[in-house]
């Protein structure tokens, strides 16, 4: 990256070699205390359809990233191989993100959504169209460094409270498939 420095008494510019990263993420979370302003962010993200991937986490609402293209390339491919065993086989249902709550009503004051869920036939979770009371049989969640809200260590002990049967965390390099 070529920078230039301006310098000395008349403010000549020089031309300097100054190596420095392509990209710096800042990972940061906050607290919004301003009601107004919480309802406003909310309806902002839900009218440009950037609440995709938030969730409530027992009354907290949490914003999160839109995942970068691995991610999302590591989900259609975990959600094709489920579906291929799975799906097709008609021993269940595959869902590449889904609404996990642990309550039929008022739902939206709690829930999750993992990046690909799996419900067997004989499952327990009730499917109420918009989200299913109780966890599915596999959930697989995709941490990336982007994830701002702590997903690495909140996702076992929030999945844990919706009654995940199984849950498979993939951590790595957001550049990378592992």
């Amino acid at each position: 990256m070529e920078v230039t420095r301006r310098s000395g008494s008349l403010g000549e510019a020089r031309k300097t070699n100054v190596r420095t990263p392509d990209k710096i993420e800042v990972i940061m979370s906050a607290v919004i205390a301003d009601p107004d302003l919480e309802r406003s962010l909310i309806r902002r993200r839900r009218a440009r359809g950037e609440d995709r991937y938030d969730e409530v986490w027992e009354g907290v609402y949490v914003m999160n990233a839109q995942p970068t293209n691995v991610p999302q390339s590591l989900v259609s491919r975990l959600s094709f191989v489920f579906e291929s065993v799975i799906g097709q086989l008609g021993l269940g249902m595959v869902l590449p993100g889904t609404n996990v709550s642990d309550r039929a009503e008022s739902w939206k004051k709690n829930y999750r959504c993992p990046d690909v869920a799996v419900y067997l036939n004989e499952s327990k979770a009730i499917n109420w169209e918009t989200h299913w009371q109780g966890g599915p049989d596999l959930a697989v969640e995709i941490a990336s460094p982007r994830d701002a809200r702590g997903r690495r260590s909140s996702s076992t002990r929030a999945s844990a409270r919706a009654n995940f049967s199984s849950l498979i965390v993939i951590r790595g390099p957001s550049n990378s498939i592992a």
